[in-house]
């Protein structure tokens, strides 16, 4: 097919630039992780006690929540005694060297907190850590 004046029509190939695209992703990814804030999350909202003697530790042991209601929970799973007991046994079958650690809010009675180290160390559990934060200093 002809055009006017005797000229064969040209076929044009559509070109997508891209660049554009890269820049604004780049742009929405550099935003995105300015503008995150990355959290610890725990599945209970826990008022830990002060010490200043405490000692950070690195490894990431399995957890026994207490709240001050008196929930109790082994590593995000809320139970009672009787579950708590037996989630510890089938752990220490499967890890004997698993580590612990007993997250129990500054509110609780404790009288709760010594059933629960009284419940673990019915499992053969010896060593138990019991997380606290340091205060602030003041400057």
């Amino acid at each position: 097919m002809e055009e006017a004046f005797g000229h064969t029509p040209r076929t044009r190939r559509l070109l997508i630039n891209i660049t554009p695209l890269v820049d604004v992703m780049l742009l929405l990814l550099i935003f995105f992780m300015a503008t995150s804030t990355f959290r610890d999350m725990r599945a209970l909202d826990l008022q830990l006690p002060e010490a200043a003697t405490g000692e950070k530790h690195a490894d990431h042991p399995l957890e026994i929540a207490l709240t001050e209601g008196g929930e109790i929970s082994f590593d995000g799973v809320t139970m009672d005694h009787d579950g708590l007991r037996a989630a510890l046994t089938a752990t220490l079958v499967e890890n004997p060297d698993a580590q612990f650690v007993l997250r129990a809010d500054k509110r609780v009675a404790y009288a709760h907190v010594v059933t629960i180290l009284d419940l673990a160390r019915g499992q053969g559990i010896d060593q138990l850590i019991l997380p606290v934060t340091t205060p602030k200093k003041a400057e």
